[in-house]
């Protein structure tokens, strides 16, 4: 038990500092500094720092796979059911320390290393857009929405969050407000392209 706790200390700490000053320019000093101990102890807990930050993206897989499962049981059956929907994505993105931290450090290093680049885009893109792109297809089949390319719909649709999302990561003191314009860019959406 005390090992898990000094790993899930040596993991909290690890991305607080790469939320703060990138996972380039945070050393295994500074992290064992974080929590307490010498930096090469952690070794005891991670192979190195690499190891940390794949252990911290396996967490980040691990709960969005768990909130894609949730969502996946809820059927989009209408308009408001895809604003309920979105805005459960959207407070969750918001909401969630992990998430945030994550895509704080991405925000840095999508700039300095393949690899992040690739997990930034991967969060930050592909997998939503992949997401509505389903939920708008789905919806197409069942006569809930207007004959578009559910791909291009998607893009219509993420694109001014993902947005605001950028403003409320700069400024946390707008969450309200990214809220409500999300909330006012949801409900033009679904009167514009939603048949029901």
């Amino acid at each position: 038990m005390e090992e898990n706790n000094k790993r899930q200390a040596i993991l909290k700490a690890a991305l607080d500092l790469f939320a703060q000053k990138g996972y380039n320019s945070t050393s295994i000093d500074a992290i064992g500094d974080a929590v307490g101990i010498k930096g090469p102890n952690i070794y005891k807990y991670f192979k190195n720092k690499e190891d940390i930050f794949l252990s911290l993206k396996d967490s980040i897989e691990a709960l969005y796979l768990t909130k894609m499962k949730e969502n996946s049981k809820a059927k989009v059956s209408s308009g408001k059911d895809l604003k309920e929907f979105s805005i459960n994505q959207l407070l969750f993105t918001m909401d969630n320390n992990l998430i945030k931290k994550m895509r704080r450090m991405g925000a840095v290093e999508q700039f300095r290393n393949e690899e992040h680049k690739t997990m930034s885009t991967q969060y930050q893109y592909v997998k939503i857009k992949t997401m509505f792109t389903e939920i708008f297809k789905s919806m197409i089949e069942d006569g809930i929405m207007v004959n578009e390319d559910p791909e291009i719909l998607a893009l219509a649709y993420m694109s001014p969050t993902s947005v605001l999302i950028q403003v409320y990561d700069r400024d946390p003191k707008r969450r309200e407000e990214v809220i409500k314009l999300s909330e006012a860019h949801f409900d033009l959406f679904i009167k514009t392209y939603c048949l029901k």
